[in-house]
């Protein structure tokens, strides 16, 4: 096989290659987008709110320019 030969298998493994990468970010933004559309929170939020145990919203935070997380509030439920 010459040089010119390999010219075509080098650009469909590109080809596939690229639509195998692009289709990870596709399907994380269609996540983020229906996420964002179902519950007002994105998947950062989701995840911020999981690791902090609080409430994690940007978009309350910018438009009531507030705390970006909202722990809440636990009493000592302690006699002594």
């Amino acid at each position: 096989m010459t040089k010119r030969d390999w010219i075509p298998i080098v650009c469909i493994f590109v080809i596939l290659v690229w639509c195998v990468l692009s289709s990870g970010c596709a399907a994380y933004t269609v996540t983020s987008v229906g996420s964002l559309a179902a519950t007002g929170k994105g998947l950062t939020d989701h995840a911020a709110s999981a690791v902090m145990r609080g409430d994690c919203d940007i978009i309350r935070s910018i438009k009531e320019q507030s705390y970006y997380c909202e722990m809440p509030v636990t009493y000592n439920q302690n006699s002594f």
